[in-house]
C-alpha cells in the first residue's frame, strides 16, 4: 500500500486572512488556525485549519506566476487537492504513472512541511492529488 495516511484537503482563495475572516472565524476556534506560510517554491501562502479528525489547506497564490493563479481566476474559490502521505515518493511516482496519472509537478521541498518533498499528479478523472513524503525515522 502506498498511502499511508489522508494529511489534508486543499482549497485555494483569493486570500487566506478575509477567507477566514468571512467564513471560518464562525465555524473553528481561534486555536485551530495556524499561521499563515509563505512558501516561495510553490509561489504560493498556505494556511492550515486543524479539526480532531482532518486538516484543511487554505491555499493563496503569490501572484500571477503561481502554479494556481489561473485556478483562482476561474471562481473565487474552490476544491484544489486531496493530499496523501506515501512512505516512498519515488515509488508512489513511479506507480501513478503505471496507472496512467501524470505528474503535474516534480517533487521538490515543501516548506510548511518541513520541507519534505511533495509532488502532484492528476488522472483521467482531472481530480488533482498531492503526493507527501512521509517523515523519515
Amino acid at each position: 500500500m502506498l498511502c499511508s495516511r489522508i494529511d489534508h484537503y486543499g482549497i485555494v482563495v483569493r486570500d487566506i486572512k478575509k477567507h477566514i475572516e468571512r467564513n471560518l472565524t464562525h465555524i473553528f476556534p481561534q486555536d485551530a488556525i495556524g499561521p499563515i506560510i509563505s512558501d516561495p517554491l510553490q509561489k504560493a501562502n498556505v494556511c492550515f485549519i486543524y479539526a480532531e479528525n482532518g486538516c484543511i489547506e487554505l491555499v493563496e497564490p503569490h501572484g500571477k506566476d503561481s502554479p494556481i493563479y489561473e485556478f483562482i481566476e476561474k471562481k473565487p474559490a474552490g476544491y484544489h487537492h486531496i493530499c496523501i502521505e506515501v512512505e516512498d515518493l519515488d515509488k508512489a511516482l513511479e506507480t501513478c504513472s503505471e496507472n496512467g496519472q501524470i505528474t503535474v509537478s516534480e517533487p521538490k521541498p515543501a516548506v510548511a512541511f518541513d520541507n519534505r518533498r511533495i509532488a502532484f499528479v492528476v488522472g483521467a478523472d482531472r481530480l488533482l492529488w498531492e503526493l507527501l513524503e512521509a517523515k523519515k525515522n
